[in-house]
């Protein structure tokens, strides 16, 4: 009986353990050489690393994020409002005889 080269091959879990173990190691050796190493692909230790950024971030510097965002959002509409303004008051004023 032959195999399918191209048949899916089972997904493997990694535990929480296993992957700061991972990250751990490849802070101090390198990601290509830990992926080499452990026989993973570079890729996944740097997602692994994204997520675990990710998830260190507390939901209190998420929630001053976003009121900063909001902040910023309402700014950059006032200054579009006044721009506005500025460019029908330069345009009036052009117009205007002398």
């Amino acid at each position: 009986m032959k195999t399918n080269p191209c048949a899916a091959k089972p997904r493997t879990r990694y535990t929480d353990e296993y992957k700061k173990q991972v990250l751990v190691q490849a802070e101090r050796d390198g990601v290509r050489a830990t992926a080499t190493a452990l026989k993973l692909k570079p890729e996944q230790i740097y997602a692994w690393r994204q997520a675990a950024r990710r998830k260190g971030q507390t939901t209190e510097e998420v929630q001053l994020q976003q009121v900063e965002l909001l902040r910023l959002k309402r700014e950059v509409a006032q200054l579009s409002e006044e721009n506005a303004f500025l460019k029908k008051a330069a345009a009036y004023f052009a117009k205007a005889p002398k």
